[in-house]
């Protein structure tokens, strides 16, 4: 990626406010879309990882600190799975066009040492085009403890969303 495809600054706040998009605007007056299929406990969009592997990415968004948060959760419920790995990689694809990404570890306190189960990427090394658009899929993929695993978030800017943070 080149420096001319990131976000420049005076431009981020814009950018970020169409982000916010997807934590903002449902009216409640329309007909449930794909993008409602499920929230879980931080308020995000989470899907299950495949190949059994017990565990599910959920997909958030921290204004405050202009970051896309995801935390990795046992499969249906709200229990932290922290994974052995220092990142995740992961694929936006959007208006035709595919950014590859890598979420970092950020470990919560209580996740044992060398393990993390959420894991962020700042907004402003995402192209300023991704950002722009009203739906994108993240694809997520996992590898560690002998096997791998993959994960699609599809999400459209067109409802609200409550995002916590821990």
């Amino acid at each position: 990626m080149t420096s001319s495809s990131l976000i420049p600054a005076q431009h981020a706040g814009a950018v970020l406010s169409v982000l916010l998009g997807a934590a903002a605007g449902c009216t409640g007056d329309r007909e449930p879309a794909a993008s409602d299929w499920l929230h879980g406990p931080h308020g995000g969009h989470t899907a299950v990882m495949s190949e059994g592997a017990g565990f599910e990415i959920e997909f958030t968004l921290d204004a405050t600190r202009r970051r896309i948060v995801l935390y990795v959760h046992e499969e249906g419920g709200a229990a932290a799975y922290p994974l052995p790995v220092d990142s995740l990689s992961g694929q936006f694809k959007a208006d035709g066009r595919s950014t590859d990404v890598t979420f970092a570890a950020d470990p919560r306190s209580d996740d044992p040492p060398g393990h993390a189960s959420r894991f962020v990427l700042a907004l402003d090394t995402l192209p300023q085009q991704l950002l722009a658009s009203d739906e994108f899929e993240l694809m997520i993929s996992y590898r560690g403890d002998g096997g791998a695993a993959t994960a699609s978030i599809p999400h459209k800017n067109d409802h609200a969303h409550s995002y916590r943070h821990d």
